[in-house]
């Protein structure tokens, strides 16, 4: 069974339970996580910029542990639809 982890606005690693929970069960693991455009400024803003880079830098991290997290963008069902064929 594939345990998926949906990373929201929680971008930790270190004190995560699910993380935890789904790297200690040794299957295989899909992590996600989904940028709604409904996030997005048409013109940047420094927290929007902030984000972005606290995205990059998750993802960095999640990386060194042998996790690759799939960063999804666009309506939530599409978005899905996608990854679920790409898999």
């Amino acid at each position: 069974m594939v345990a998926v982890i949906w990373f929201r606005r929680d971008l930790r690693i270190q004190d995560n339970k699910a993380l935890k929970h789904a790297i200690d069960s040794g299957g295989p693991l899909l992590a996600v996580f989904h940028l709604n455009p409904k996030q997005l400024r048409d013109v940047a803003t420094v927290s929007q910029s902030a984000f972005i880079q606290s995205l990059q830098h998750f993802r960095r991290t999640l990386d060194e542990k042998g996790i690759f997290l799939h960063v999804i963008f666009g309506e939530l069902q599409d978005c899905f639809e996608h990854l679920q064929q790409a898999l």
